[in-house]
């Protein structure tokens, strides 16, 4: 350890220094970043409120989808029958 002539301190205790000075700037931008992910982050709860939303709007049209598929399904079903029987 070489001493720095003027005040007598180690001179590795100046860069200790700016590193310390780095990590601790480090650390407030990562304690940053923490509170705007758990500012954006939804919960479970939300979640399932939105879905479930979602999913009560759209159940008519999928109501609406099966009618059809079953229509079609039983068409093309009285088609055959119909081809069979003559």
């Amino acid at each position: 350890m070489s001493e720095d002539m003027s005040d007598g301190t180690p001179q590795f205790q100046n860069s200790v220094d700016v590193k310390l000075d780095y990590l601790q700037r480090d650390m407030r931008e990562i304690k940053g970043d923490i509170k705007d992910i758990k500012n954006d982050f939804i919960n479970r709860r939300e979640f399932t409120e939105g879905l479930n939303e979602v999913r009560n709007q759209i159940a008519p049209i999928r109501k609406a989808l099966y009618w059809a598929a079953a229509v079609v399904g039983a068409s093309i079903l009285g088609a055959l029958l119909r081809l069979v029987i003559q």
